[in-house]
């Protein structure tokens, strides 16, 4: 799914986040350029401890702090299945 380039903020990385939790076929997920910041990082890292299909993760170019790159490289513990993560100049 590719919805880089599309202006998506923390309301809308929530809700994406939240359909994450429950998905059992999405592979790819590209996310590059948008606007998600701390919150919506946080959402995601959430998700991440849940979701066991995502393998591809590009949140390249976002609004993304130190602290949370930490939270979500963390979720990685519990999560198997994502083999690639971009988090490239979000920092």
């Amino acid at each position: 799914l590719y919805l880089s380039e599309n202006k998506i903020d923390d309301k809308g990385v929530s809700k994406i986040a939240n359909s994450l939790e429950i998905n059992s076929t999405l592979h790819t997920l590209s996310m590059y350029e948008n606007k998600i910041s701390n919150k919506g990082a946080i959402k995601i890292a959430k998700s991440l401890e849940i979701n066991n299909t995502l393998c591809t993760l590009d949140l390249w170019q976002n609004e993304i702090n130190k602290k949370e790159v930490i939270e979500i490289t963390k979720s990685l513990e519990l999560n198997y299945s994502l083999t690639y993560i971009d988090l490239g100049n979000s920092i």
